[in-house]
């Protein structure tokens, strides 16, 4: 357990890190003609990745909760079956498997939410 809080807590170190560090750039040329982009842009691009990492996120919702859904009526079933005396065992076993299985379920859902938000900040 504790190497599990360990583990949690770098993580959250590393996304707090590279979400911190910033984007800029320092490039600035006063002589590049912006003109010569100017209506050639019609958007094809943007919405080819959009609906591809949109089809993308979907699938792996889909498959994400797919996998929690049958991972906790597997583990509910055999829990079901079991006697008595290895519903006690089980049951230390069996909070592993609950928390790997809503695990994959928020984090597919998660990644739909963020890509959602990041589609809203696009298109600002």
């Amino acid at each position: 357990m504790k190497k599990c809080w360990k583990f949690i807590f770098a993580i959250l170190i590393i996304l707090s890190v590279t979400f911190a560090m910033p984007n800029c750039v320092l490039a600035e040329n006063d002589n590049f003609n912006w003109e010569q982009f100017e209506d050639k842009h019609d958007g094809r691009a943007e919405r080819a990745a959009k609906y591809t990492m949109s089809t993308v996120i979907e699938v792996i919702q889909i498959v994400g909760t797919a996998i929690s859904i049958m991972a906790l009526t597997y583990i509910g079933m055999r829990y079901m079956m079991a006697a008595p005396d290895e519903k006690a065992e089980f049951k230390k076993s069996a909070y592993i498997y609950i928390v790997g299985a809503i695990m994959v379920f928020a984090s597919s859902n998660i990644l739909a939410i963020i890509f959602s938000f990041a589609e809203g900040i696009a298109e600002l």
